[in-house]
């Protein structure tokens, strides 16, 4: 025995330990495998005195236990109470159509809990009935006595009619004839009322007419834009059918007719206003997209080339790239193949203190080819020559190793490769190519800035054709162009969205020199 007790208390440890699993257990076991108790409230319907459709079938009121309205409510008392476990395990109904009676019968560990949700289905679907039912009483009444009063009016009618029979027995005749009358009687008779509120309707139009036009807001004259915005307008192209995308590039250029005319006054002014501000970047945007910006931007680079200007026309609309199409070059590559490829290599503009941008010290250029001049002629179009003694005199003033380095890496790299010249002479173009980075992030990088002035020092203008303001890359050319021009569609645009759209650009740093409205003059 006293075996038996020290080995107790020696292992009283595993024998606590054994007690607790086993409570434990015991209370997961309870938990798992509750014990059920089955509810059941039964339901009688009266079906002998009731012969209207009104009432239903036994087993279309015993469907309607597990809709929404009974189950759902009533197991909104009960947050503990799932509705689908409710609905498939713990719930029965039973419909005795000889008997007439409903069972509900509900399964749940609690007695209490199962009977009180046994008797809330079968108190809320008996109310919900009752109260259908009765409501539908009172309608069908509300007909009968609809019907009985329009059958009582008609009877009055009858009367009525018999009454005047009655009383009208004496004979009646004609004693004067009636004779038309040649004048109105009144002098309300004498106006025209038809042609008169003719007119008024159309006066009534005419006024609303310009209310709706003043309101919408449209661009109907260079003047107004021009007031509201505060900024000249240094070109207003008329709209034309079909459209100048449609004609050949040198037909065009060299047209006489007044869309072209139109394109030449635009030149000389953009050309003036450059030129004044000595400005050699300029950037064509629009205010939204198909407001004809890149078409703007290509003959805008036409006839600046065909006024004896060297001109590279930059196609940054990545998005939607259209000079390639309309110039006849290829887009494998271009712009973003550059930049991408200059990325890369970690080709970087190097600031160097009062010193302009680090130039290539190897002799790139634009590769020389034989262009079609403007009149037929053959011509040899010149190199964009690079000029070493300018790079040794930069790199002289660079400092230390790794701007060497930058400057070294540069030399490595011809971004001339790039630039295709065009039919026109003085024209070259750089394509859009086909970017497998995002547009933005591509244009924001500094080679771009780089490339630019770059470009600067070899052309006598850069034409950047950018996307529309609603793409981020607009903003980002804007900046980096000397000025920005912004297309303004009149056919769609109107006065207070250009004005946004100025605010918009002013705000992000972009030099904003003036507008230039297109489709101006259509009548629809």
């Amino acid at each position: 025995m006293k075996i038996v007790v020290r080995a107790l208390i020696r292992w009283s440890w595993v024998l606590i330990l054994c007690l607790l699993i086993g409570w434990l257990g015991g209370k997961k076991l309870a938990t798992l495998f509750p014990p059920q108790y089955q509810a059941t409230a039964l339901i009688q319907l009266n079906m002998q005195s009731n012969t209207s459709a009104i009432v239903q079938s036994v087993a279309v009121y015993a469907s309607l236990v597990t809709s929404d309205s009974v189950l759902g409510a009533t197991l909104k008392n009960y947050p503990d109470l799932d509705r689908q476990t409710m609905s498939t395990k713990q719930l029965i109904i039973t419909n005795d159509p000889k008997a007439q009676t409903i069972s509900i019968q509900v399964a749940l560990p609690n007695a209490r809990e199962a009977a009180s949700v046994a008797n809330g289905l079968a108190h809320l679907l008996v109310a919900q009935q009752n109260a259908y039912i009765q409501q539908q009483y009172i309608n069908e009444q509300k007909l009968l006595d609809g019907r009985i009063a329009d059958e009582q009016k008609n009877i009055n009618t009858l009367n009525q009619q018999i009454i005047q029979l009655s009383a009208n027995s004496i004979a009646a005749s004609v004693v004067q004839e009636a004779i038309p009358p040649s004048k109105p009687s009144s002098i309300i008779g004498l106006i025209p009322f038809a042609p008169a509120f003719l007119g008024f309707m159309l006066i009534l139009g005419m006024i609303v007419i310009f209310l709706l036009e003043r309101e919408a807001d449209r661009i109907n004259g260079v003047y107004a834009i021009q007031k509201k915005l505060a900024l000249p307008v240094l070109g207003s192209l008329r709209w034309i059918s079909p459209g100048p995308n449609s004609k050949p590039l040198r037909a065009l250029v060299d047209s006489r007719e007044p869309y072209a005319e139109d394109c030449r006054i635009m030149m000389a002014d953009v050309l003036f206003h450059a030129e004044e501000a000595h400005a050699h970047i300029l950037a064509i945007t629009g205010s939204k997209a198909q407001s004809g910006s890149s078409t703007i931007a290509w003959i805008l680079a036409a006839l600046l080339a065909q006024s004896k200007r060297r001109v590279l026309l930059i196609d940054a609309n990545l998005h939607e790239p259209t000079q390639n199409k309309r110039l006849e070059v290829s887009n494998n590559a271009g712009l973003a193949s550059m930049l991408e490829e200059a990325r890369n290599m970690k080709v970087n503009a190097v600031a160097v203190s009062g010193q302009e941008p680090v130039e290539m010290y190897q002799q790139t250029s634009i590769p020389r080819i034989e262009t079609q001049g403007i009149m037929g002629a053959r011509k040899q179009s010149s190199s964009l020559i690079i000029n070493p003694q300018r790079l040794n005199s930069v790199k002289r003033a660079a400092i230390g190793a790794s701007d060497q380095k930058i400057v070294d890496l540069a030399a490595k790299y011809s971004f001339g490769k790039y630039i295709v010249p065009t039919r026109i002479q003085d024209l070259y173009v750089l394509p859009a190519g086909r970017p497998t980075m995002n547009p933005n992030n591509l244009l924001s990088m500094p080679e771009m800035d780089y490339f630019l002035k770059w470009s600067s020092k070899r052309v006598d203008f850069i034409v950047i054709d950018c996307p529309a303001l609603i793409h981020a890359e607009a903003h980002v050319l804007g900046a980096l162009s000397d000025q920005t021009l912004l297309v303004v569609d009149a056919t769609k645009d109107r006065q207070k969205q250009v004005l946004n759209a100025k605010e918009k650009l002013l705000s992000t740093g972009v030099k904003l020199s003036g507008i230039i409205v297109n489709k101006l003059g259509r009548w629809v």
